[in-house]
C-alpha cells in the first residue's frame, strides 16, 4: 500500500529570470557567408556576409529577428551591411581564433551590446582581447559602433577560448590563460561598465600552451564549464585533457576539477539540454558521448564513453534552439537528434537533409552562443516551517523548478526529498544571484486508524462512483488518485485512504460488482390446440419468477396473452414482458364480384409479420393482381397456423367501344375529307354499309380502318343525307352481335 504524505509543502518564489537566450540565438552567422535560421521548423540555410574560419557571433531580438553579427573584425547589421564604425575591430586578422568574438548585452540599457574580439595565439601575438560597444538606437535602428568605445584593450596572454555566461544583473565574459589553469571572469554590469576580473586558480592541467586551441562551453544550467584542448604542436607528445569545472554565476568563480579524458585533438564540445551528457568532437576524427550523471566518479564517466560512429568528421558542435546538437560536416551538417539519451539512443543523423551551404568555404566553428543577464535580486531568503507528520508515513518536499541548484543539510543535492523521521532539516536553493534557505522542524505523531469493507453491487449502469469517508482533508486511492470520490466503469476491488493533519486516518475497502444483463424472449403467436415454451435462461441468474408465481427457467404457454418473467442476479432484477398473439388469423380477400373487362383489380390478404402466403395462381405475396374471370384463393401460414379465403371474379363490359361520326366534308382541303367508324375495343366481326336516301348501297367495308371518300363508282356524290348500317361483334366473353344505324351528312 502506498504511503500517504499528509502535508505537501511547496515554496514558490517569484522573480523575473532570464538567462540563455532562446529566440536571441535563432539565427547563426558563421564561416564563409553561411547562416542558419531557426525561426522556422525545420531550420533553413541562409546567406550572410560574414567571412570567418573560426570565431563568429550573432544576436537576435526577443522575437528572433536578426540584429547584427560579427567575426571580430567587422560588424554587419541585419541587411548584411557593415555598420558605421563597424570595420577595423582589433581581433584575429586571420579570422582564425577559436572563439575569437563574443557578444554581451548591457542589462540596464537594452540598446547597448559589448563585442569582445580575441586575437589568435602565435609567435607574434600575445593573446590580447578588446571590446567595442554597439548602440542599436543609432543609424535608424540598424546600429552603430560607438566611436569613443571601440577597440578598448581588456587583457592579454589569453588562449583562444572565450564565452559569455549569465551574471546577476549582468553578463560574465570568461577567458582562460594560455599557459596556466587560470580563468578570468569580467562582468559587464547594468551600467555598461566592464568590471575588474574575478580570477580563479584551478587544478587544471598546467602545461605551456596547453590551452592554445579548442572550445570552452557553459552548461545549460550554468553550473559547469567544459573545455576541449588541442595540442597542435608536433613536438608536444603529452596528451591534453578534456576538463570540467564548477561555475558560480553569482560570483563568477570557477572551482572544482574533473579530468574527463585525454586527447591531443579535443577541439569542440557541447552539453546536452538536460546537462547530463557531454559530447566532444576529436578534430577530424570522432565524436564521443560522456555520461556526466555518473559524477563525481570520473572513472565511471570515462567508462561511459560512447563512440557515435557514423563516419562523421567533426570540427564544431553547437546546441540549437530546437535542442538538437548541430555538427559541422564538410559542406553540410550532421545532427544529434536526442542528445539527452545515452548511447545509440541519442540518434546521430549522419547527413541532415536540406543543410548544404551555398558557400562551402573552409570554416571550423559555428560561433559563440548569446546569453541574457540574470535579472533578480542579489540576496538570500530564509524561511522556517514546523511540520507534524504521522508516525510511519512520510512528507515530500518537491522540486522547486525556479531554482537550479540545491543542497540539503545531509549533503544531498537532489531537488526533491522525502522525509519520514523527526528532527530539523534544511534545504538551500539558488538561482543566479538569489538563494532561498528552507528550515523544517519535523515532529512525529501516532496514527488514529479506522477501517471498513464495503461490498456493493451496482445494477444496470455503465459506471459508478465511490466516495471515501467524510471529514478528511486528503484522500489517496489505490490507483494514485487524490480526490474524495472517483468514477469506475468495471468491476473493481478498490481502497481509499482518508487522512487529516491530526493523523486521523480511515481506510475504506470496496468490492464492487457492476451487473448488466438482459432477458430477451421475443413476442410470438400461438395456434389453437398448440403450446409454446418460453425460455428465460440467463447466465449467473439466482432466481426466476413468472406471472403465475412459478420459478422455473422455462414456462409453457398454451394460449394467447401477455406473459412476464423477472430474472434476478443477486440484488439486480430484470423483468421481460412477452406478448403471445393468436396465430389463427381470419383471412378476408373480399366478396364475389364482377370487374370491368380489361381493368385489373388487386386482391389483398392481411399483412401478418413472418407469415407465408400461397395463392392458387402460385404467387407467394400477400397480394395479387387479376384481370380475368375465375375463382381465386389464398392460404396463409402464420407460425404454423393455417388460414385462407377464396373469391369468384366475373367480368363485364364497362366502356363504349365504338364512335360513329354524323358528318364529313370531302372537299379536298385536308380536313375531315373521309368518313369512318372509330373502334376502341378488339373485335371479332365488323361490317359497315352506307346507302343513299333511295336505299341504294354506295359504300361497304369489313374494316373500321377503311374510309369512304364520298364517291360512288368513282363519281363524287352530291351533298345530302346518307344512311349507315354497322354490324359488330367485340372480343370479350359472351359478346353478341351489335347493330348501329343512323344518318350521315355529306357537305361540300
Amino acid at each position: 500500500m502506498k504511503k500517504l504524505a499528509l502535508l505537501l509543502f511547496t515554496f514558490q518564489f517569484c522573480s523575473s529570470l532570464l538567462s540563455f537566450g532562446q529566440n536571441e540565438n535563432n539565427i547563426w552567422a558563421f564561416g564563409s557567408g553561411n547562416g542558419i535560421d531557426f525561426n522556422v521548423s525545420p531550420p533553413v540555410v541562409i546567406g550572410t556576409a560574414i567571412s570567418s574560419v573560426e570565431g563568429a557571433a550573432s544576436v537576435c531580438d526577443a522575437s528572433g529577428n536578426l540584429l547584427f553579427y560579427s567575426n571580430g573584425i567587422t560588424v554587419w547589421d541585419n541587411t548584411n551591411t557593415p555598420m558605421p564604425n563597424g570595420s577595423g575591430l582589433f581581433g584575429a586578422p586571420s579570422k582564425s581564433s577559436t572563439q575569437g568574438v563574443a557578444i554581451a548585452p548591457v542589462a540596464g540599457s537594452p540598446n547597448l551590446y559589448f563585442i569582445f574580439s580575441l586575437e589568435e595565439y602565435s609567435t607574434t601575438k600575445t593573446g590580447k582581447f578588446w571590446y567595442s560597444v554597439v548602440d542599436m538606437s543609432l543609424n535608424g535602428g540598424k546600429g552603430d559602433v560607438v566611436s569613443t568605445r571601440k577597440n578598448i584593450l581588456v587583457g592579454a596572454n589569453m588562449s583562444e577560448k572565450m564565452i559569455t555566461a549569465p551574471a546577476c544583473n549582468g553578463v560574465w565574459l570568461i577567458t582562460h590563460h594560455i599557459d596556466s589553469a587560470i580563468f578570468y571572469a569580467y562582468k559587464v554590469n547594468a551600467l555598461g561598465v566592464l568590471e575588474a576580473p574575478v580570477i580563479s586558480h584551478t587544478a587544471g592541467h598546467n602545461i605551456p600552451e596547453n590551452y592554445y586551441v579548442g572550445e570552452m562551453k557553459l552548461s545549460p544550467d550554468e553550473t559547469k564549464i567544459a573545455m576541449g584542448n588541442w595540442l597542435v604542436k608536433s613536438n608536444q607528445k603529452p596528451q591534453s585533457r578534456i576538463e570540467l569545472f564548477d561555475f558560480n554565476p553569482k560570483t563568477g568563480l570557477v572551482s572544482g576539477y574533473y579530468n574527463i579524458d585525454s586527447c591531443n585533438i579535443a577541439y569542440s564540445l557541447e552539453f546536452s539540454p538536460d546537462n547530463s551528457k557531454l559530447y566532444v568532437g576529436f578534430y577530424s576524427s570522432r565524436i564521443y558521448q560522456y555520461d556526466l550523471s555518473l559524477l563525481p566518479s570520473t572513472s565511471a564517466v570515462l567508462a561511459s564513453r560512447y563512440d557515435l560512429g557514423g563516419s562523421v568528421v567533426p570540427s564544431s558542435l553547437r546546441l540549437g534552439p530546437d535542442n538538437k546538437i548541430y555538427i559541422k560536416k564538410g559542406a553540410g551538417l550532421a545532427r544529434i537528434l536526442n542528445p539527452n539519451v545515452a548511447g545509440v539512443g541519442c540518434n546521430l543523423e549522419v547527413s541532415s537533409p536540406g543543410f548544404t551551404f551555398s558557400s562551402s568555404g573552409y570554416f571550423l566553428c559555428f560561433g559563440n552562443r548569446f546569453v541574457n543577464p540574470l535579472i533578480s535580486a542579489d540576496s538570500t531568503f530564509s524561511i522556517k516551517h514546523d511540520t507534524t507528520i504521522c508516525d510511519g508515513l512520510s512528507i515530500s518536499f518537491p522540486a522547486n523548478n525556479f531554482y537550479t541548484k540545491f543542497v540539503w543539510n545531509d549533503g544531498d543535492t537532489n531537488r526533491a526529498k522525502v522525509i519520514s523521521t523527526s528532527g530539523r532539516f534544511w534545504r538551500r536553493a539558488t538561482v543566479g544571484c538569489t538563494a532561498l534557505i528552507d528550515t523544517f522542524d519535523i515532529t512525529l505523531q501516532p496514527i488514529n486508524l479506522t477501517s471498513k469493507t464495503i461490498d456493493t453491487q451496482v445494477c444496470f449502469a455503465n459506471d459508478f462512483i465511490l466516495e471515501g469517508s467524510s471529514g478528511f482533508s486528503q484522500y489517496l486511492w489505490h490507483n494514485g488518485v487524490s480526490t474524495k470520490q472517483q468514477k469506475f466503469t468495471t468491476n473493481v476491488l478498490a481502497w481509499v485512504i482518508g487522512s487529516d493533519k491530526a493523523c486521523n486516518m480511515s481506510i475504506d475497502t470496496f468490492n464492487v460488482k457492476l451487473t448488466n444483463f438482459k432477458v430477451v424472449i421475443p413476442d410470438t403467436f400461438i395456434c389453437a390446440q398448440q403450446s409454446i415454451v418460453l425460455d428465460a435462461t440467463t447466465e449467473n441468474a439466482t432466481k426466476y419468477l413468472w406471472q403465475d408465481s412459478s420459478n422455473t427457467k422455462t414456462y409453457t404457454a398454451n394460449k394467447p396473452g401477455i406473459y412476464w418473467v423477472k430474472v434476478s442476479q443477486g440484488n439486480c432484477d430484470y423483468r421481460a414482458n412477452i406478448i403471445i398473439g393468436n396465430g389463427q388469423k381470419e383471412i378476408n380477400i373480399g366478396s364475389d364480384t364482377a370487374i370491368c373487362e380489361f381493368e385489373p383489380i388487386t386482391l389483398i390478404a392481411e399483412n401478418i409479420p413472418n407469415a407465408s402466403y400461397l395463392w392458387n395462381t402460385g404467387s407467394t405475396s400477400n397480394r395479387i393482381v387479376v384481370d380475368k374471370e375465375g375463382k381465386y384463393s389464398v392460404t396463409v401460414n402464420n407460425n404454423g397456423c393455417i388460414s385462407g379465403d377464396e373469391i369468384q371474379i366475373l367480368t363485364k363490359r364497362c366502356q363504349n367501344c365504338i364512335l360513329i361520326p354524323n358528318a364529313f366534308t370531302p372537299n379536298n382541303d385536308g380536313l375531315n375529307d373521309a368518313y369512318k367508324a372509330i373502334t376502341f375495343c378488339p373485335f371479332d366481326k365488323f361490317e359497315m354499309i352506307i346507302m343513299n336516301r333511295y336505299g341504294e348501297q354506295v359504300f361497304r367495308t369489313n374494316s373500321p380502318n377503311k374510309k369512304w371518300d364520298g364517291t360512288y363508282k368513282n363519281l363524287e356524290l352530291s351533298s345530302g343525307v346518307y344512311y349507315y348500317l354497322i354490324n359488330v361483334v367485340f372480343s370479350y366473353p359472351n359478346a353478341k352481335e351489335e347493330i348501329y344505324k343512323g344518318d350521315i351528312s355529306l357537305l361540300r
